[in-house]
């Protein structure tokens, strides 16, 4: 398929709340961001920001993502968090909102009845006929995605430049529960601080959307990302409504 012009740009994103990437790893005991004290010859580790105190190795600590200890956002993780704008930008609209009531009737038809019993074996048949339904219906439409083609892989994104030694702290999650009133077992993550810069690019290849059966999605992937003002505009707006 003939690309007709390819958008290049560099964005300074800045963090608004604690962000933290996991890698499914655990922070190590000599990070910089604990401290071991002894107290009447007893060890203990200390969280450093934190009232935190334990006499365990903190293997309880996830770590942010990073190569060779110099730590970025990966350009996946951006991407997903612009797929995720884009997603709602585009079900605000008459057309969005459309498919996406359509959408919810089809899977009021896979759910069970209300008082009905449902079995193991019944439960992951539903799962599968959602997960299908969301894959090969819903997100295509919305997306682009024909076989093996799809259009919102025009978007390229690429990791963020080395994030500045000091930019993390240990930050204490917990889980609200709205249903109890209650608050879950704490977490201890490694992120970046609130207000911190990083720089990424993004390409986007522009295609004539008339060959690729996806006109009217190719048109709205075209007026957002040829203008970077649209681009800032879809984020924003989005990041807002979050918090």
């Amino acid at each position: 398929m003939k690309i007709l012009k390819i958008m290049r740009y560099k964005i300074t994103a800045e963090s608004i709340t604690p962000l933290h990437i996991g890698t499914g790893n655990f922070l190590s005991p000599f990070s910089n961001l604990l401290k071991e004290e002894k107290i009447n010859d007893e060890s203990r580790i200390v969280i450093k920001n934190t009232d935190y105190v334990t006499n365990e190795d903190p293997e309880f600590i996830k770590e942010f993502i990073n190569s060779n200890e110099r730590i970025f956002v990966p350009g996946s993780t951006i991407k997903g968090a612009v797929k995720t704008a884009y997603l709602y930008d585009f079900l605000t609209d008459f057309y969005g909102k459309k498919l996406l009531i359509e959408w919810l009737k089809e899977i009021d038809n896979i759910l069970p009845k209300k008082n009905t019993t449902v079995d193991y074996n019944r439960k992951k048949k539903i799962n599968r006929e959602m997960s299908k339904s969301y894959n090969k219906g819903f997100e295509k439409k919305i997306f682009g995605y024909s076989g093996s083609f799809k259009l919102w892989n025009n978007l390229k994104f690429t990791d963020s430049n080395i994030i500045p030694d000091g930019s993390t702290d240990i930050y204490e999650l917990r889980r609200f529960f709205l249903n109890t009133g209650h608050d879950g077992i704490p977490t201890f993550v490694e992120a970046i601080h609130p207000k911190k810069e990083f720089i990424f690019k993004l390409n986007y290849e522009k295609y004539n959307p008339k060959y690729s059966g996806f006109k009217q999605i190719g048109l709205r992937l075209d007026q957002i990302f040829t203008s970077i003002e649209n681009i800032k505009k879809l984020i924003n707006n989005f990041s807002k409504k979050l918090i």
